[in-house]
């Protein structure tokens, strides 16, 4: 196993916990992300609303995604301030 392929399974296996994503579903950027995404959905009636959630669902992706490689720059640059995973993570 290489660098990068040992490296990725580290991250997997921290994924299969379940709890490594826990900073980022108690921030208040995620949050405020699933709410929008539930109030578009709870009144997808109409072309208008279906277009509001799938901008919602694509903003909340992108926090994930900031946030997965921030825990990959952690693991790998061994970045250690205690807010690093979720500072200047904003819901646009």
């Amino acid at each position: 196993m290489d660098f990068y392929e040992s490296v990725t399974n580290a991250l997997y296996c921290r994924m299969e916990e379940g709890t490594l994503s826990a900073p980022l579903e108690e921030s208040e950027p995620y949050t405020e992300g699933l709410a929008a995404l539930r109030d578009a959905l709870a009144v997808v009636q109409d072309e208008e609303a279906r277009a509001r959630a799938v901008t919602a669902a694509r903003r909340l992706c992108d926090v994930y995604t900031h946030f997965f490689y921030r825990v990959g720059l952690q693991d790998g640059v061994k970045l250690t301030a205690a807010d690093f995973l979720t500072r200047g993570i904003e819901w646009a």
